[in-house]
């Protein structure tokens, strides 16, 4: 992976002069992509989320003897009855790929006036993370909820906090509703039917990881490249994730009831990142960047490290680092 001072994974534009231009230049060189933000997902909250419906009708039987026909689409019918043919899934399933996280140390020297020794490598927490983000799935403490207002044929899908509570009936689907705390997330997607459904560059991430990245097969569903923010839980908080995709396999071309080898993947800035506090079990409290810019742990883990990139941002260079995040949904009853 790039370092800070390695321009390889800079993102740029055509025209772009100067180190932008020659970052952007080797980075096509390195086969690592050349990226530059493309603006973000929409938000909406409340009734804003639902979408209205128009119905038309055609065919009279008593002047032409051909039965009339009613379309209906949207949320609900001109007439106020509900007609939803949303499908809203439930994430149950999440796990960080690419980067693997760390926890490392600095051991300050006593009693002298030097600054220390340097900071040592603790260990590698990846999978300690993502066991404790799948119990808060299992448990129903963190629900994230993908929706399609009319899959296939509305082209968006929003994002959802949710709350959710286990079925009633046994073996029954969860039953949710959006939460108030944060506005829905709304992307544009498309139905990839054959052909590569992701698009992640290989160059972005470790070789090492690559074989482990969810590589979903049509028929799949795909976002457009956008930037959004992305809750993984109350462990790790929220991604803001830039030229990021969410893309995964559907179990039925017509009406999905899960999600199939999902990934959500884009770049996560290192403002971010920092801002991001983690108290990791049995290490404390410590940034997410810190766990991703582990200089430390780089001898003893040369196949994860270094994690850090660059990106342009509103035609500035930041560093940050790509993210990979595999995951799994299955469907819920959704209450408005």
């Amino acid at each position: 992976m790039a370092s800070t001072s390695d321009p390889g994974r800079a993102s740029g534009t055509t025209g772009t002069t100067g180190t932008l231009a020659l970052a952007c230049a080797l980075a096509v060189a390195a086969l690592a992509g050349c990226f530059k933000d493309r603006g973000g997902g929409a938000l909406c909250a409340g009734a804003e989320c639902l979408t209205e419906v128009t119905t038309s009708s055609t065919g009279d039987a008593a002047s032409t003897g051909t039965p009339p026909t009613t379309t209906t689409t949207g949320a609900y019918e001109t007439t106020g009855v509900p007609v939803n043919p949303a499908i809203t899934l439930r994430i149950e399933t999440m796990a960080f790929i690419d980067p693997h996280l760390f926890i490392s140390e600095e051991a300050m020297a006593a009693d002298t006036d030097t600054e220390g020794t340097p900071a040592s490598c603790v260990n590698d927490v990846t999978m300690l993370a993502n066991s404790v983000l799948n119990g808060d799935l299992v448990d129903g403490k963190f629900n994230l909820l993908i929706q399609f207002a009319d899959f296939g044929k509305v082209p968006e899908l929003r994002l959802i906090n949710g709350d959710c509570e286990p079925s009633a009936a046994p073996g029954g689907l969860r039953v949710c509703q959006a939460s108030e705390a944060a506005p829905a997330v709304i992307l544009q997607t498309e139905i990839i039917p054959a052909g590569a459904c992701r698009e992640l560059e290989p160059g972005a991430y470790q070789a090492i990881n690559i074989p482990m990245i969810n590589d979903p097969a049509p028929t799949c569903v795909r976002t457009k490249r956008s930037f959004f923010s992305l809750p993984v839980s109350d462990l790790v908080g929220t991604l803001d994730l830039r030229e990021a995709q969410i893309t995964a396999a559907v179990d039925d071309p017509v009406a999905p009831t899960k999600l199939l080898s999902g990934v959500v993947y884009g770049f996560l800035p290192m403002a971010a990142a920092v801002a991001i506090e983690i108290d990791a079990p049995l290490f404390g409290v410590t940034t997410l960047w810190s766990t991703i810019d582990a200089p430390a742990c780089t001898l003893e883990n040369p196949d994860y490290l270094p994690s850090v990139d660059m990106f342009e941002i509103n035609n500035v260079l930041v560093p940050g680092a790509w993210l990979a995040i595999n995951f799994t949904a299955e469907q819920v009853e959704f209450v408005p």
